[in-house]
């Protein structure tokens, strides 16, 4: 298979045949929303990954199970239905995470946020992804799903080939910029699902004003 044509991007969730929330700071990955106590953010990491990838001509479905309430089953369903599912790497999900993508094997497996560049030795020991990001995402992804399964010239990724040798490839150039990017996609999950406490259950409007932590 040279490329890949349909996208699950999929936030981190508990494999276990129920949907849990789960408590944790969320500056701890740009990529995942959560819930916590003060409401549910919005994984405004994965939109922005979705607009780039449809701008590229891909089909993209975006999965955010927590704030959506699905089932293991129904995201069975839909990562059947793929060629390549992406997701952001969360150490508070890692079992589960390497529950679900152990048994997709035969797609690309792509596993991405601040977390997982750490975490690869054990990430490609235990055979669960394909291809780690190693920095910003977003022209990244589009082209390992461009390339693939031919990843030697693509910047920015440690990837295992089909001897089970792993890659490091050269760092990417960060996005100088940001107006290159399209606009997050929104419209995948009802607004009123993302609120902020200081707004008493009205919908919130996530965006990112800037990159890095200062």
């Amino acid at each position: 298979m040279r490329g890949v044509k349909k996208v699950l991007l999929l936030n981190p969730f508990m494999y276990d045949g129920r949907i849990h929330s789960i408590g944790v700071d969320p500056v701890v990955s740009r990529h995942a929303g959560q819930e916590i106590k003060t409401g549910v953010t919005f994984p405004i990491g994965l939109a922005y990954l979705g607009a780039v990838l449809k701008r590229a001509g891909l089909s993209v479905t975006i999965l955010d199970p927590m704030a959506q309430k699905m089932t293991a089953a129904y995201i069975r369903r839909c990562a059947d239905r793929a060629d390549a599912i992406i997701m952001p790497y969360s150490m508070y999900h890692r079992r589960d995470t390497a529950a679900f993508l152990g048994s997709y094997r035969d797609k690309l497996r792509v596993l991405c946020g601040e977390i997982a560049p750490i975490a690869h030795a054990e990430i490609f020991g235990q055979g669960i992804a394909d291809v780690i990001i190693n920095g910003e995402p977003e022209l990244t992804v589009v082209q390992v799903c461009a390339e693939y399964p031919r990843l030697e010239s693509v910047a920015g990724i440690l990837w295992r080939d089909t001897g089970g040798a792993v890659h490091e490839n050269p760092d990417r150039a960060l996005i100088d910029d940001l107006d290159q990017l399209p606009f997050p996609l929104r419209d995948f999950a009802p607004p009123e699902l993302y609120w902020d406490i200081s707004f008493f259950h009205q919908p919130t409007a996530w965006i990112l004003p800037d990159r890095g932590c200062p």
